[in-house]
């Protein structure tokens, strides 16, 4: 656990990052993990230093310790995140102006392990513009169809 009085600079810039998350990722965790006192967290980056993707911390919400669970690597500049509704699919935002060759930013899609809340990559898409910086999910979980 890091006590945020004694946290390397690197684990204090992660865990800053948290106060820019939506209410919906933290509602949908909540509720589940309330009888633990413990909160899922996940905390997108910017990739172009040393920072590999989205990270996943667990908050002790009576102490407020962060622990480092785990990393989704390779994701280009997850710079924003939201989660749906039933907690099942998280999805962010691919903050870069060039993708699969096309001017455009990108969307990343993840599935949730329940349990243990890592992250699976399910899929990418262009954003269809450069540098995108936020997402949502519609209210209903409703998906567009084409």
């Amino acid at each position: 656990m890091i006590p945020l009085n004694n946290c390397p600079r690197r684990e204090f810039l992660a865990a800053a990052g948290l106060m820019a998350l939506p209410q919906s990722l933290m509602r949908a965790q909540t509720n589940a993990s309330r009888s633990l006192q413990e909160l899922l967290l996940y905390v997108g980056t910017y990739t172009s230093g040393r920072s590999e993707g989205i990270y996943s911390y667990r908050m002790n919400l009576s102490s407020g310790a962060l622990t480092r669970v785990s990393v989704a690597k390779g994701i280009v500049n997850p710079s924003f995140l939201t989660l749906d509704s039933s907690g099942r699919h998280l999805y962010c935002v691919n903050e870069v102006m060039d993708f699969a060759g096309q001017s455009s930013g990108a969307v990343s899609s993840f599935a949730v392990e329940r349990k243990s809340g890592a992250l699976t990559f399910l899929n990418q898409q262009p954003s269809l513009g450069g540098a995108p910086c936020f997402i949502t999910v519609d209210g209903t979980g409703v998906r567009p169809r084409r």
